[in-house]
């Protein structure tokens, strides 16, 4: 019954713009918003249970609320953004403006722009044809005043809207049924996220060190803020920041444990196939609606790690072998042994699948390959899958 309500929301939005373009209920937006809405739905009621680490992975399907939750995107990844105007001008309604929030803190850049699964524009110049349809300005969050086109064109977008501190997109796009067939299409951005302090890139040295006073660090030297993958600076990051996240300050981060984390997340390994990548990365938009230890879990799981506050310090770790350097024997004992019994066969795995965002495949999620131990498999007669989504 779902499927059948989708298709027939798709198919009236399509009947919308060939009926009048922008000027029908401004070129289709109410019909093809009935249907992002609709597959919304689907989609949490296929999905119900929430995946490890989905509280980060965001959407490329672009909102609109009444009062949406603030965005803040790391690492590389395609968001939809939230709409926060829509306005139709020209003499038959034929342009319609677009404000897009992509993120509430800056951002490094814009990469790609999609409608649906179309690439139209990229780091700067559009696809084909689509520059004589389309019209972009991208702000980056560290704006300060509004934006002029969206000024001269829509009365209602004054000299006062500067969205400071906020990433956003304008779009303006011209009706023609050839290009949107089906009305509004569901824009998306490919983005670079929040720059991140980097202390390795501060010469000082002296990063982090509570006894010498945060004057010390060069917080505010943009070469040590730089776009980053790394999960470690992400999520000190967040730690660190005063408006969304725990507020506290760089000084109370302990530096070993984060330059440790970070060399760490960095390390280069071989893949399957071939080349190397780094260990660790995250990508993906935090939601300010999400609690903040939520939102932090959510981080940790890129790395298997752990953030643990101790001594008015807080040490971040990412998983990585350590060879022992204690041996563990009898003498050490201070109680009677015991046993366990062995556990279920619902309890056990020896292989792991699952999904992720494949920048190759669009940022869908995509299946990655299976990493099966063939000796445990042999042993418990058969591949236990561990179902583990990165996405």
């Amino acid at each position: 019954m779902a499927v059948s309500l989708v298709a027939g929301l798709i198919a009236t939005a399509g009947a919308a713009a060939a009926a009048g373009g922008f000027a029908a209920l401004t070129y289709g937006f109410a019909a093809t918003w009935a249907a992002f809405t609709a597959l919304a739905a689907v989609s949490k009621a296929l999905f119900s249970v929430e995946s490890y680490g989905a509280t980060l992975s965001g959407t490329t399907v672009m909102s609109r609320e009444a009062t949406p939750s603030r965005k803040i995107v790391y690492g590389r990844t395609r968001v939809g953004g939230s709409i926060a105007y829509l306005d139709g001008t020209g003499t038959n309604n034929e342009f319609l403006h677009i404000v897009l929030l992509i993120s509430a803190r800056k951002i490094d850049g814009y990469e790609q722009m999609y409608f649906n699964e179309e690439k139209v524009w990229e780091n700067g110049s559009f696809v084909g044809d689509w520059g004589s349809y389309v019209t972009l300005s991208t702000h980056d969050g560290t704006q300060t005043t509004a934006d002029s086109d969206l000024v001269a064109a829509s009365s209602s977008w004054t000299n006062t809207s500067v969205l400071n501190g906020i990433a956003y997109v304008y779009v303006r796009l011209q009706q023609s049924n050839e290009k949107f067939p089906r009305g509004l299409p569901n824009i998306s951005f490919v983005v670079r996220g929040k720059p991140v302090y980097d202390p390795q890139k501060d010469s000082t040295s002296a990063y982090y060190q509570p006894s010498l006073g945060v004057s010390t660090h060069r917080l505010n030297d943009e070469t040590t803020w730089q776009f980053s993958q790394n999960p470690a600076l992400i999520e000190a990051d967040y730690i660190a920041d005063e408006k969304y996240g725990l507020g506290e300050s760089y000084a109370s981060i302990n530096a070993d444990s984060l330059d440790l984390a970070q060399t760490i997340c960095d390390q280069l390994i071989t893949v399957t196939g071939g080349g190397t990548q780094r260990r660790y990365s995250l990508d993906g938009v935090v939601d300010t609606a999400n609690t903040r230890r939520n939102n932090l879990e959510s981080m940790l799981s890129a790395t298997n790690g752990r953030i643990v506050p101790s001594g008015g310090e807080y040490f971040i770790s990412a998983a990585s072998y350590a060879t022992p350097i204690v041996t563990i024997d009898e003498s050490m004992l201070v109680g009677g042994i015991s046993t366990q019994t062995k556990n279920s066969m619902s309890n056990l795995f020896n292989a792991v699948k699952g999904v992720f965002l494949s920048s190759e495949e669009n940022y869908i999620a995509t299946d990655y390959p299976p990493v099966i131990s063939s000796a445990y498999a042999v042993e418990d007669g058969e591949p236990l899958y561990l179902e583990l989504n990165l996405s």
